[in-house]
């Protein structure tokens, strides 16, 4: 191929190089076979140009003729517009908007390198041109498993959710086992797609369903965190353990409520024999206590109405649910759980500091009321003696309301921590002003302003300063005099 009549793309064929035509397409909706692939000789770029889209056509054909062209073999040699019956085999142009293309592509083995073949194999995979797919594959059938990117054929057409070419990948030895630079099989990436009826054929040709990718996530690892009910009914049906761990040690259910939480796909994960909500993670996390920490309501509830006995279990660092709500401030969800009957309002943690004391200090306003009204005691004390309103005390003045609320509560430990009083706030007052006057006045007369500065620093009125020949406190000469205004 060489640039044609319309050709208007500069430099992309490398000033007149020739090429060869890799795929035939139509424009989406509007004309079909009126758009050829190109791969330039010395470029591994496929280009896109108009072989009869509204009437343009960009390339024509060179047949071979000896040792002309540089021996190039033709590989659309059919590219030319029948019109009427009658092949024009000197003009590229096409008039009249219903004008078609009836290509003849012959892929030329030889002359079209493999790395241009994968990215044509992989195009054609992605958007599900199955005949292009088979001619490539027939001229090139060792690049079936070939990658781009470290992607195959076979995992962008389970991404995308071409059955038909998934299934003609397959009856060509496509390896299902294969993996990007992630680990992600072709399982995974059907997951990641969201195609449940790719997800179901593949695992129907022998994949299987617990395979890992590099962070040990299997697919239903994935369905969990995408909430894809579909997907994780498929991978159930199939025997995928829900109690797989990750690498963190996160199970499937660990991460149904890490991302947008759906109640349907929590539900069928649930209904898996293998099923534990008390797994724990390597950070000693259950799945409530993630589901606390996120601040994820519909969540504990559900857990909550399958494991009850959850409710109350602390970590390694003590910190029960509760503690966890407070914590990160998630009052939706720590109003859910101190209504729960048996709740500990006053869990200690390792340190021996309930829920109150974190709120207290971290300032969360808001749960400190709704644990004070429910009960919570601002009277016990951690491992370091400090009751709640102590912890909130030790804070810069920004946690002055939780204070406050504290003191409303009733014995706070007042007797150890005095408050202060309004006078004692105007005496305060008093003594600051009487500094900033003393430090404005003269030091000789004590009497009058200072007017004047001595280069040392020190100063004076005007009148005392006019007799001075040595600053009055530092002796040094008085050299000049600077006027204050």
């Amino acid at each position: 191929m060489t640039r044609g009549r319309d050709w208007c793309w500069g430099d992309q064929d490398g000033e007149g190089g020739v090429g060869q035509v890799v795929s035939v397409r139509g424009w989406e909706a509007e004309t079909g076979n009126s758009v050829a692939e190109v791969v330039w000789q010395g470029s591994s770029v496929i280009y896109q140009y108009r072989v009869g889209h509204k009437g343009k056509v960009d390339l024509q054909s060179k047949q071979q003729r000896g040792d002309h062209l540089d021996n190039v073999t033709p590989c659309y040699i059919d590219h030319l517009p029948v019109f009427a019956g009658i092949r024009d085999t000197h003009s590229t142009a096409l008039t009249g908007s219903d004008s078609t293309l009836l290509p003849a592509i012959r892929l030329s083995q030889q002359k079209m390198d493999e790395r241009a073949a994968r990215k044509a194999i992989l195009n054609a995979a992605k958007h599900c041109r199955l005949d292009t797919l088979a001619l490539l594959l027939n001229c090139f059938p060792n690049q079936i498993n070939g990658r781009c990117n470290g992607k195959s054929a076979i995992m962008l057409a389970a991404h995308q959710g071409h059955l038909k070419v998934l299934q003609f990948l397959l009856s060509r030895g496509a390896d299902l086992s294969a993996c990007d630079r992630n680990g992600h099989s072709a399982l995974h990436f059907a997951v990641e797609g969201r195609q449940q009826d790719s997800v179901s054929l593949i695992l129907s040709a022998g994949a299987s369903v617990d395979c890992r990718n590099y962070k040990s996530l299997t697919p239903l690892h994935l369905a969990a965190y995408l909430s894809d009910v579909e997907c994780i009914k498929v991978l159930l049906d199939h025997h995928a353990k829900v109690s797989a761990r990750d690498h963190d040690g996160s199970t499937a259910l660990h991460l149904a409520v890490l991302n947008t939480f759906s109640r349907n796909a929590f539900h069928v994960l649930l209904s898996a024999p293998d099923a534990d909500l008390g797994q724990c993670d390597q950070k000693g996390f259950n799945v409530l206590h993630l589901a606390a920490m996120k601040g994820c309501t519909n969540a504990v509830k559900m857990i909550l109405m399958h494991r009850p006995d959850l409710l109350n279990v602390a970590k390694s660092d003590g910190f029960t649910a509760l503690h966890l709500a407070s914590v990160n401030n998630r009052i939706q969800t720590a109003e859910m759980l101190v209504q729960v009957s048996g709740i500990e309002l006053d869990a200690r943690d390792v340190s021996a500091r309930t829920p109150l004391h974190h709120a207290g200090e971290l300032r969360h306003t808001a749960l400190v009321k709704l644990l004070l009204r429910n009960g919570a005691n601002p009277n016990r004390s951690d491992s370091e003696k400090n009751t709640a309103y102590r912890s909130a005390s030790k804070c810069d003045n920004t946690t002055k309301l939780g204070k406050d609320l504290l003191i409303s509560s009733g014995d706070c430990g007042d007797r150890d921590l005095p408050r202060r009083t309004e006078g004692d706030e105007k005496t305060k007052l008093m003594q600051k002003l009487q500094e900033l006057e003393n430090e404005l006045s003269c030091k000789i007369c004590m009497e009058r302003r200072k007017e004047v500065v001595f280069l040392c620093g020190h100063g004076s009125c005007r009148p005392c300063s006019e007799s001075l020949a040595a600053c009055h406190l530092c002796r040094g000469s008085v050299a000049k005099i600077v006027h204050l205004y």
